[in-house]
């Protein structure tokens, strides 16, 4: 659901590149984000986790 919800945005690829990572497959990052999961990134920020909250992602999109 959460993929599906952040597929419905149109996001330019020359300005943003989404990379979709298996937490549970890094002990590493199952140990930072684990208990957060989904999580979606914009570098090292937290934009939203365990649900999917379209008005951040908007907000992080929005031109400056």
């Amino acid at each position: 659901k959460f993929e599906a919800a952040l597929a419905a945005f149109d996001v330019a690829p020359t300005r943003w590149r989404v990379t979709v990572v298996d937490v549970d497959a890094s002990p590493v990052l199952a140990a930072r984000w684990g208990a957060k999961v989904p999580v979606l990134l914009a570098g090292e920020r937290e934009v939203c986790s365990l649900r999917f909250r379209p008005e951040r992602l908007a907000a992080l999109l929005a031109p400056a």
